[in-house]
């Protein structure tokens, strides 16, 4: 294959948008596409290749995958294994688990399916996981394994019915993307559709066809159209770099913006074109030819600078790791990237043997790391019970509620009849009755209703353009019978939430037609605590930050002022969830015994949490009798 100097500086044009989006560089809002772009060229440089040894009758599955392995992997190990010094040292038990689950499915090409469950891309969780990168790299690599052996088996086909069945894949590919990022396939609205090769495989599969149209044809265009065609694919890259942004779907119809770009570019960059002199220069190149070991720096770089410092890194500050990054990337791409690329150093046998080795060593290693909750037991008793609450959020919220979802009531039973509505805040609280002295006073019914979609008896079409795509489509949470059945029959029905600020507007209007149907209505305020991630209470609080006195939010105590306002229009008992658990509406603090958490998540509680929550609630319920 002749080399193509402009390719190399395409990528140099798709690795530094990413790495300053990363950065958190504003005009880069849209630098995640430089993946995209990966992905294109990605595409097109390895079919050119299959296809000139196809032709030559030189085409081997063994080497292909050779060359592949001495490309990715010896840099891979480096930027790995230099990531788990830093991993032991500063991240927490819950952290440390996470990320020997990450080392684990990077070393067996897959770790887009483990963040397709565990994150959403965008979200600021996903800035503290130091392999978070490596996704592309798994959906490369799942291309890789995939697309030679299928090359091979249609060969025969000719170049006219490969191009079309080729055309169909990329065209359902592209459809399926669209569909999942709008409407929300695999489980989750967004990341499903980011993650996984079913949703990205027609992004490589441009590349292929671009490079069976440049192999099939002479071409040669006249220099007006290869410099307005290739420009035109640059603005379109460049567009898509900074006017994109994380609000929208992706991938989509909207990525075949960066794709198309791509795609002309490596069509029209001929020689002598405007284009091709360009992206050749110098600077551009250089970065392009360490683009991968640079991508590889950049993420664990950053991960760990702001797991470590949090908020103290500036903008200049991440300016100077992104350097560091290419720094590094020079380094890994001439000690590591071209020795073992070239077979006078290593043999076919001796790579694929160190390959083999490499990969499952850090499974082995991430493995032991996983298994035993990020070595939980090396930690003193107090703290492992702390990081054992990170370890377990979420497991503490559903089951109990869950256990009587619409539960019928029972007659017999002497105790009050109460029906809880809401999100998970209102898990706490079923969580809070079963762990306290409530327990002995409630028989419980509940029903459960996404926060994000409104815990309100409003008719959906009123309140349809503030709720998410995952509520469209569905019925009124309150249309289903057996709801009304148990809203009539309980003694008390008490309304929680994570209450929203666009929701407050439809309260009074819900909250009356829920009284229509029982009259004693409870409706509970917000809550919110300081300590949101275990990296926060490692490197802010500790042990003894737990105990520190914090100021609850203006936001949540504006928010509850008003719901109690509603409340009081509306006929309705209020009760401030943030001064039951804190003894104050103003202050509050993240522990009561200085050994406990109250929450891990910065809103839901630990089972301590929820103890203390229904003992306050007893406490307060029972003066009031």
């Amino acid at each position: 294959m002749k080399y193509r100097a402009e390719i190399d500086g395409l990528r140099a044009v798709a690795v530094l948008p990413v790495i300053l989006f990363h950065a958190g560089f504003e005009w880069f809002s849209g630098g995640f596409v430089g993946v995209d772009v990966f992905f294109v060229v990605s595409g097109y440089l390895i079919t050119t290749i299959i296809i000139s040894e196809m032709y030559e009758g030189k085409f081997s599955i063994l080497n292909f995958y050779e060359r592949r392995a001495r490309r990715i992997l010896p840099a891979l190990f480096l930027v790995m294994a230099v990531c788990l010094p830093f991993a032991l040292l500063w991240l927490t038990p819950s952290d440390l688990k996470d990320f020997g689950e990450s080392l684990v499915f990077t070393a067996t090409f897959s770790s887009n399916i483990l963040f397709w469950w565990e994150t959403d891309y965008f979200a600021t969780a996903s800035e503290l996981k130091p392999l978070l990168h490596t996704w592309s790299l798994a959906v490369e690599e799942q291309f890789y394994i995939l697309f030679p052996p299928l090359l091979l088996f249609i060969w025969k086909f000719g170049n006219k019915k490969i191009t079309l069945l080729l055309t169909v894949i990329m065209l359902m590919s592209l459809g399926l993307a669209h569909f999942a990022s709008v409407y929300g396939v695999f489980g989750k609205v967004i990341s499903g559709a980011f993650f996984l090769i079913p949703t990205r495989i027609w992004e490589m599969l441009v590349g292929v066809l671009v490079a069976f149209f440049l192999h099939n044809k002479h071409w040669d265009p006249p220099r007006f159209q290869s410099d307005l065609a290739g420009f035109l694919g640059l603005i379109m890259i460049v567009v898509s770099i900074t006017q994109f942004d994380d609000g929208l779907p992706f991938p989509s119809v909207y990525t075949l913006v960066p794709v198309l770009g791509t795609a002309l570019i490596i069509i029209y960059a001929g020689t002598g074109s405007i284009i091709k002199r360009l992206l050749s220069v110098r600077p551009l190149v250089a970065l392009g030819l360490i683009s991968h070991s640079t991508y590889l720096w950049h993420q664990p770089i950053f991960a760990f600078s702001r797991y470590k410092f949090a908020d103290d890194v500036t903008k200049d500050g991440f300016l100077l790791l992104s350097l560091i990054s290419i720094l590094l990337a020079y380094v890994s791409w001439k000690w590591v990237e071209v020795p073992f690329r070239s077979r006078s150093h290593l043999t076919r046998k001796q790579i694929l043997t160190v390959s083999v080795i490499g990969l499952l060593i850090f499974s082995a290693g991430g493995g032991v790391l996983s298994l035993t909750y990020g070595l939980l037991n090396t930690r003193p008793p107090i703290e492992r019970n702390i990081y054992q609450e990170f370890i377990n959020l979420g497991k503490n919220h559903r089951d109990n509620m869950q256990a009587v979802r619409l539960r019928q009531f029972d007659r017999a039973d002497e105790r009050t009849k109460l029906l809880v509505i809401g999100d998970s805040h209102a898990e706490d609280l079923v969580n809070a009755i079963v762990e306290s002295e409530l327990h002995s006073v409630y028989q419980l019914s509940t029903y459960y209703i996404p926060a994000s979609c409104g815990v309100l008896f409003i008719e959906q079409e009123n309140i349809s353009t503030y709720q998410p795509t995952g509520c469209y489509g569905r019925p009124n949470f309150f249309n289903e019978p057996l709801i009304w059945e148990r809203f009539q029959e309980a003694d008390h029905v008490w309304i929680v939430s994570s209450w929203q600020q666009w929701q407050v507007q439809f309260m009074a209007q819900s909250l009356s037609r829920m009284k229509e149907r029982n009259d004693n209505l409870t409706l509970f305020g917000s809550k919110a605590f300081e300590i949101n991630s275990a990296s926060q209470f490692k490197n802010q609080f500790g042990i003894s930050g737990l105990t520190r006195k914090f100021d609850i939010t203006d936001r949540h105590k504006r928010l509850n002022v008003r719901l109690q306002e509603i409340a009081s229009l509306t006929g309705v008992r209020y009760i401030n969830t943030m001064a039951v658990i804190c003894g104050s509406s103003t202050r509050c603090q993240h522990s009561f015994d200085g050994e406990n958490i109250i929450s891990v998540d910065g809103g839901h509680l630990t089972k301590y949490g929820a103890n203390h929550f229904g003992r306050n609630l007893f406490l307060m319920l029972s003066e009031k009798r």
